[in-house]
C-alpha cells in the first residue's frame, strides 16, 4: 500500500500538467469557435473589393469607399453619365451571386471640373448592403 501511494505521489505532477493542458486546450477551442463565428459573419475588404471589381463597368470610376455599420458602406464615384451609373446601380440589384444588395443612390450631382462638352459627368454616393452579414 505504501509502494502505491509513493508511485501516486510520483505521478500526481505529470497529472497536473495533464489536467493544466486539458484547461489550456479547452481555452484554445473555445476561442477558436469564437474566431470561426466572427470571420464567417463578416466578409473581408478583399472580398468586398473583389466583388466590386466583377461588377464596375468602364464608365463608372470609384473614388472611395467607407463603412458606415456593420453591414453597410458607403461608395463614392464618378460616372460618365447618369445613365451608366444607373446601369451599375441595376447590376447590383440583378447580380444574384454578388454580396451586394440594395444599392441606395445618396447623392448625384453634375460634375463640372471632370467632365468636358460632349459628355457631363455625375458624381455619385451610394449606400450599399452586404448580403448575409
Amino acid at each position: 500500500m505504501k509502494a502505491t501511494r509513493q508511485q501516486y505521489s510520483l505521478l500526481r505532477p505529470t497529472q497536473d500538467k495533464m489536467e493544466l493542458a486539458s484547461l489550456k486546450l479547452a481555452e484554445i477551442d473555445k476561442r477558436k469557435t469564437l474566431l470561426l463565428k466572427l470571420t464567417n459573419e463578416r466578409k473581408s475588404c478583399y472580398a468586398i473589393l473583389a466583388g466590386l471589381g466583377t461588377i464596375v463597368p468602364p464608365e463608372i470610376k470609384l473614388t472611395g469607399m467607407e463603412t458606415l455599420g456593420k453591414d453597410v458602406i458607403l461608395i463614392k464615384g464618378i460616372a460618365e453619365k447618369y445613365p451608366d451609373l444607373a446601369k451599375f446601380m441595376q447590376l447590383m440589384e440583378q447580380n444574384e451571386s454578388n454580396i451586394f444588395i440594395q444599392p441606395i443612390l445618396i447623392k448625384a450631382e453634375t460634375d463640372t471640373t471632370t467632365s468636358s462638352i460632349s459628355s457631363i459627368a455625375t458624381k455619385f454616393e451610394l449606400n450599399i448592403k452586404l448580403k448575409g452579414l
